[in-house]
């Protein structure tokens, strides 16, 4: 099954400023397939909308709250 048509038990949204924080979590949570953009999305595909799409085939939305995350305005458009 390729990354298109896989559907994920969550999305996590993070600051970048916290992604070594994320990519714990993601260690933490190894057995869950969750959906983060260093490992979803490739160089050169048009990030906001595989950003979008990742999103919407996910049952959950992990959003890591942190400063970085709650003052940053792409973090704030991925909840809206």
């Amino acid at each position: 099954m390729s990354v298109g048509d896989q559907f994920f038990i969550a999305f996590l949204s993070y600051s970048r400023k916290d992604t070594e924080l994320a990519k714990l979590l993601i260690e933490r949570l190894q057995d869950a397939k969750i959906a983060f953009d260093q490992d979803d999305i490739r160089g050169g595909e048009d990030w906001q909308r595989k950003i979008e799409d990742l999103i919407n085939r996910a049952n959950n939305f992990i959003f890591l709250t942190t400063h970085n995350a709650l003052t940053s305005e792409f973090c704030r458009w991925k909840l809206d």
